[in-house]
């Protein structure tokens, strides 16, 4: 790879468009883990939510649970034993995604 990385960088970001995707856009999480950015329109209508590679936070699971009580999540992960927080609508799965899960 020749020039410096932020040559690539920034060839790379005059590559990138943003479109006006005409939804409102919300960001679920919590402050440390930097959160998700989600089409409210779409997330108004989601009962059901699967989370892959929860590791040690689920900020953003209670922060959906919060705004969406009635829905309930499925979180994976097969590095962990337990969820670090419970919730009565979580359900934990010890399984991954990828070529080394099935």
């Amino acid at each position: 790879m020749s020039g410096s990385l932020s040559s690539h960088v920034h060839n790379f970001l005059k590559l990138i468009q943003v479109y006006d995707c005409e939804l409102t856009k919300v960001r679920i999480g919590n402050e440390h883990d930097g959160g998700y950015v989600a089409l409210k329109e779409l997330c108004d209508r989601t009962r059901t939510v699967y989370s892959f590679g929860v590791g040690n936070d689920v900020g953003f699971e209670l922060d959906w649970m919060r705004r969406y009580p009635k829905s309930r999540i499925h979180l994976f992960d097969p590095v962990i034993d337990n969820l670090p927080q419970e919730h009565q609508r979580f359900t934990f799965h010890k399984y991954g995604i990828g070529l080394k899960y099935k």
